[in-house]
């Protein structure tokens, strides 16, 4: 008698988005996006200042952080050598997948060993790759070039991923006053979501100069205050709507004066109409 024993999948990955390197110059500057997949960015050289919602961090060599879906993104580059980032971004389900939720690391030995056999391998696949004019080199190709390229990668990520999510991450914030501004006033919007936050009075909390916050905005959010409360604000709306909250109580849930001026603003940020979102 044979006693099978179950495989667990407790992470499934099942789609890629993106697949790409780019050498980031002195002064770069990545203005952000966020999407509904996971995306995770490896520092190979250098060092380069990454926010990911209300959290900013110092990202050096052999450092990879974890964007959760429609988490705001951005980095920068300071330093005056640049640096040398690989970017993946994926569909990831399973109980572990809340592991990763605002993680960044630094790879430990082994666990950097695993990201540079799997950044070797898509290289060996493509090596005739050409870099844009953002110095990027693309290799979302090679997915329809091989019929096996996609497993392979992907067993690559299992790899990395499951030892990453048994043990604790380090998380490496970035020391300093004005990221520490931008996270308190991050936290100040979010607990405000039900209504209007207005600038003045989110300097008068902070207890510091309205120009002042303007440009910490811009500097770790690329936008100003007013966006990216609107941003967060949709954000969610996102999360109410798809577990079934109707419209109009999801714009009166957000502060927002009426049914008409919610649905006008959620369609021009995000591209489609409210209900579209309702299960």
């Amino acid at each position: 008698m044979w006693k099978p024993y179950p495989i667990q999948n407790r992470i499934s990955i099942d789609a890629m988005f993106s697949l790409f390197e780019r050498y980031c110059e002195p002064d770069c500057r990545f203005l952000g996006e966020a999407h509904n997949f996971w995306e995770c960015l490896y520092v190979e050289w250098g060092e380069l200042c990454v926010s990911a919602d209300e959290r900013v961090y110092h990202l050096r060599e052999g450092d990879l952080i974890f964007h959760k879906p429609l988490e705001f993104h951005k980095f920068y580059v300071e330093q005056e050598n640049g640096a040398d980032i690989f970017v993946f971004s994926f569909r990831m389900e399973g109980e572990l997948s809340e592991c990763f939720f605002n993680k960044a690391v630094s790879l430990l030995p082994e666990e950097r060993a695993c990201m540079e056999r799997m950044i070797a391998y898509v290289r060996r696949m493509k090596p005739d790759a050409e870099a844009d004019c953002e110095n990027r080199k693309n290799y979302v190709s090679i997915f329809e070039e091989s019929e096996t390229f996609s497993q392979m990668l992907v067993s690559y990520l299992y790899q990395l991923l499951l030892p990453l999510s048994e043990r604790e991450t380090e998380r490496k914030g970035l020391m300093r006053e004005d990221a520490e501004i931008f996270k308190k006033a991050v936290q100040y919007m979010h607990a405000n979501m039900n209504r209007q936050v207005q600038v003045a009075e989110l300097s008068e909390f902070l207890n510091v100069s309205q120009s002042w916050l303007k440009r910490i905005f811009e500097r770790f959010a690329g936008i100003g205050i007013h966006k990216y409360f609107l941003q967060m604000k949709m954000k969610k709306a996102v999360e109410l709507l798809e577990s079934g909250v109707r419209v109009s109580d999801t714009a009166e849930r957000l502060g927002f004066s009426s049914q008409a001026y919610f649905s006008a603003a959620f369609r021009r940020e995000m591209g489609k109409n409210a209900s579209d979102f309702l299960p």
